[in-house]
């Protein structure tokens, strides 16, 4: 058995402590590593702000620890539905990587299985008990941005996966994937909702190698995206606020002192013109 530390008080103390320090691992190693160079398909379709700083691998801000327990909660809701899968015997592979260098894309898609209609792509999304029944009586069940995510793993795995799998190419598409599904799970009382999704060659152009191409110009160009998501949700929850609060504060200064700034310009060019006509008068009155 392993030596027991009695220093806490209670169990969440202890609970806590454990996150706390694993996200200072987390944080360390991110701090360490070269960054990666990548955009992320689990970016797609957010805040191109965000999305810039994350491939800048810039420090995040601090998390509650909340935060770091939904995290975990999130990440066993996975682990069980892959485990689920691989002992059903439908599971092709899960948590696999795939990096695009021609777009600068990386995405890691949770499960490629095997269907009775075709080979699947999944995307598992936990959500709390109140989302998860919110969405479910919205007219369009699954939101843009999660759409443009799994869009952005469906254009990786029938690159790339091709090479990997050849057995498993559809003879008739020349792809591996058939098609994608969303698998909602409440996390609060285990309700699961599956939604299968396609995704035409124009859709995928428009919504995800379009918006690839303006991330990778700002990126080429050094210049920040504007922050699209201030005052959503996305900014509410978002790792970079701190950073991008000072960034709109900055912004609104120099605006501000632009606009006090030429504003005394035409003061000066009024005054100047004033002063000119009133020299012409004078003159116009000698001669005569």
């Amino acid at each position: 058995m392993k030596p027991l530390i009695k220093k806490f008080r209670t169990v969440d103390e202890a609970v806590n402590s454990y996150f706390n320090n694993e996200e200072d691992l987390k944080r360390k190693l991110r701090s360490e590593r070269i960054t990666s160079g990548n955009w992320y398909s689990s970016m797609m379709g957010l805040c191109k702000r965000a999305h810039y700083f994350s491939r800048q691998n810039l420090p995040m801000d601090m998390k509650e620890d909340r935060n770091n327990f939904v995290t975990e909660l999130g990440n066993m809701t996975h682990e069980y539905i892959s485990k689920a899968c691989y002992h059903s015997g439908i599971l092709i592979c899960s948590e696999k990587t795939i990096i695009d260098p021609d777009t600068n894309l990386k995405g890691r898609f949770d499960n490629l299985v095997q269907l009775t209609r075709g080979i699947a792509m999944v995307d598992i999304k936990s959500q709390r008990p109140e989302a998860f029944f919110k969405r479910t009586k919205d007219k369009d069940k699954v939101k843009h941005h999660q759409k443009v995510q799994l869009a952005s793993y469906d254009y990786l795995a029938n690159k790339y996966l091709p090479y990997v799998y050849p057995e498993l190419v559809n003879k008739k598409t020349g792809k591996v994937v058939d098609y994608c599904i969303i698998y909602y799970v409440d996390r609060g009382g285990g309700c699961r909702d599956e939604i299968p999704l396609r995704f035409s060659d124009s859709f995928i152009k428009k919504y995800v190698l379009d918006e690839l191409d303006t991330l990778n110009s700002y990126y080429d160009r050094k210049v920040i995206p504007p922050s699209e998501a201030w005052g959503t949700w996305q900014c509410k929850y978002c790792g970079y606020k701190k950073r991008c609060t000072e960034l709109r504060i900055k912004y609104k200064e120099n605006m501000k002192a632009k606009d006090l700034k030429s504003k005394a310009n035409n003061n000066k060019k009024q005054k100047n013109e004033l002063t000119n006509i009133r020299n012409t008068r004078q003159r116009q009155t000698k001669l005569f």
